[in-house]
């Protein structure tokens, strides 16, 4: 909002400490109901208190100094988690992945990084860009989108068969009845699959590994006494 743009640092904590729970539960609820998650599921799941403690991770930037903003993004739990994440793949195929950016010393040399070289004539990273000079297309270093890549790479590996993409039978796409709002399960019929916006096959692509993953483990091992 343009008023809390240009209100001093005071006055948007003020204006957040007054408004901020009222904005926040209308966002999540605009949220949960714009999402593919079942109603009945999100209440089960505790989905607006499981997302109230997330954006309690968030920095309030006019409440903190410039390193400790920095310090507590990095502490954020979206990063311990995409990095849990990426270890279960790639340890399901006997890979260990390094990150370069999580050694001690970059993060170190990061949180020392005077504001400048973050942030420069409205570029972001821009010690990066800089530092890319020569090793990476301008095209590439001065790419101003975010896209995330994930659909466009599954896409690719559909495309060239290295992936098989058979959508389960019905029985077993009912299985995400209970989680997956009606509306959002892809259809079965293959023309109208290959007729689905990108994202709306990206996500009915989810939503079949989600049917595939319930349908073997529907049957709980019993454990013997």
């Amino acid at each position: 909002m343009f008023t809390e743009a240009v209100a001093t640092p005071p006055l948007r904590r003020l204006y957040r400490r007054l408004l901020g729970p009222v904005r926040l539960r209308r966002q999540l609820r605009r949220n949960i109901r714009e999402s593919r998650i079942h109603p009945d599921f999100a209440v089960r799941g505790r989905l607006g208190e499981r997302l109230r403690k997330l954006h309690a991770h968030g920095v309030d930037a006019a409440a903190v100094s410039y390193g400790e903003e920095r310090a507590r993004s990095i502490d954020h739990p979206y990063l311990t988690v995409g990095r849990e994440r990426y270890d279960r793949v790639a340890s399901a195929v006997a890979v260990e992945p390094r990150d370069p950016f999580l050694d001690r010393r970059v993060v170190a040399f990061c949180l020392g990084l005077p504001g400048e070289q973050k942030l420069a004539d409205g570029w972001p990273k821009i010690v990066l860009r800089r530092a890319m000079a020569g090793r990476l297309p301008d095209a590439v270093r001065w790419r101003t989108g975010k896209e995330h890549l994930g659909w466009a790479f599954t896409s690719e590996l559909i495309a060239k068969g290295k992936v098989d993409v058979d959508p389960p039978m019905a029985a077993d796409r009912m299985l995400v009845a209970p989680y997956v709002r009606a509306d959002r399960i892809r259809p079965t019929n293959q023309a109208d699959i290959e007729d689905d916006h990108p994202e709306t096959r990206g996500n009915g692509y989810d939503t079949d590994h989600l049917a595939a993953w319930l349908s073997i483990h529907k049957v709980q091992p019993q454990v013997p006494n």
